[in-house]
């Protein structure tokens, strides 16, 4: 079939010589001198003919509102949960009809289903086959591949069980709990990450990692002293330096006029408690060479009962002190 332009002009026959025209200007000269010849001068008072009307096909039906197609969406249950449960359960049952049709047999307890879907809100949905509802997993390895059911790329990496730490713009956020948290659990074998039980959990930690030991004379004292003590040795104490390095005062001097009030200055120099420091130092005495490290972590170069009356002493230096009460 050859090409033709939909505006093209159809084969016209010459009066003058009976012959068939085709080409497009001996077709355009006939159109223009037959209509040159019928018509007149002037077109005033003449009415054109009437013409046919296209023939206008329409739907012949009553109007109908936004709620009714609401309600003819919904009874369609097109990609909803239960519309995709229902067609599903009815391909599991042709499936179940045919094994037992050609004597095949499946394990409904060893069947897994995975829904890829990326919205946290889904609807679940539950699969039977042969009588028996199917485990629903959210992951799934085939030929060495994990799939995700939210096609999360990150399962494919070594580091999958990892939790990702949070961006930490400031120094202080990102030592402080959740992140220092999650870095801590990434640094664990796999397989102590893979512990269901919290018990198990926590001793296979005390067992393989020293530093979860804690010292029991930690744990000796009055609780609210105990408690400063350890503020002090992590500082986070009401001490103005400790303070400052959080923005939450804008001055770290001491009372005294000493420009810096750590953990160092208050054990240790400042002249408001000079009278309970000689009786701290005169209560321990025996111990030599105790250094700052040693007031706020005790140390391993003595033993634990030396290190307790250690401690006792410096809960009693804070509490006579009164710094930290009010």
């Amino acid at each position: 079939m050859g090409k033709c332009r939909s505006t093209s002009i159809p084969p016209l026959i010459n009066p003058n010589t009976n012959e068939i025209s085709v080409g497009e200007k001996e077709k355009a000269d006939l159109l223009n001198s037959y209509f040159c010849n019928i018509s007149t001068s002037s077109d005033d008072g003449v009415t054109p003919p009437d013409l046919l009307l296209r023939t206008q096909h329409s739907l012949d039906i009553d109007e109908i509102t936004e709620d009714e197609i609401k309600d003819i969406l919904k009874s369609l249950e097109i990609g909803k949960a239960s519309d995709i449960e229902r067609r599903l359960n009815e391909d599991l049952q042709t499936l179940n009809d045919w094994s037992k049709q050609w004597l095949v047999d499946f394990n409904p307890q060893k069947t897994e289903y995975m829904v890829f879907n990326f919205r946290k809100d889904a609807q679940p949905i539950y699969l039977k086959f042969n009588g028996e509802l199917i485990k629903k997993v959210d992951d799934h390895k085939h030929l060495g591949v994990t799939f995700s059911d939210n096609y999360d790329n990150y399962y494919n990496t070594r580091n999958r069980s990892h939790y990702r730490v949070p961006r930490c713009r400031l120094d202080i956020f990102s030592k402080s709990f959740f992140p220092s948290s999650i870095r801590t659990w990434n640094l664990l074998p796999l397989d102590i990450r893979s512990i269901q039980s919290s018990p198990n959990f926590k001793n296979t930690i005390r067992r393989n990692d020293i530093s979860f030991l804690v010292p029991k004379y930690y744990f000796i004292g009055n609780r609210i002293e105990n408690i400063l003590h350890t503020k002090l040795r992590h500082r986070c104490s009401p001490l103005k330096a400790d303070l400052y390095r959080v923005n939450l005062v804008n001055d770290p001097s001491c009372e005294c006029g000493c420009p810096l009030e750590d953990s160092i200055h208050f054990f240790l120099e400042c002249p408001l408690y000079i009278n309970f420091r000689n009786q701290l130092f005169k209560n321990i005495q025996h111990l030599a060479d105790i250094s700052i490290e040693h007031i706020l972590f005790g140390t391993d170069e003595i033993t634990v009962e030396q290190n307790t009356i250690l401690f006792r002493n410096v809960h009693s230096y804070i509490r006579h002190t009164k710094r930290f009460f009010d």
